[in-house]
């Protein structure tokens, strides 16, 4: 099983934001194709957020 640890010196508050701001996804996660919120803001512990990709294609 392959691990990989990324360790982030952030307050989390900035990690959440960074990773939930769907403008910013590419940054992080080139694969990217479409992205898009299914709940309605403000967006916290339940929120559900979709994405199409391509891996590998």
């Amino acid at each position: 099983m392959a691990r990989h640890i990324v360790e982030i010196r952030r307050p989390i508050e900035d990690v959440f934001a960074f990773l939930t701001d769907v403008t910013l996804t590419g940054r992080w996660y080139p694969a990217k194709v479409e992205e898009w919120w299914t709940t309605a803001p403000p967006h916290g512990v339940g929120s559900v957020r979709r994405a199409r990709v391509t891996v590998m294609g």
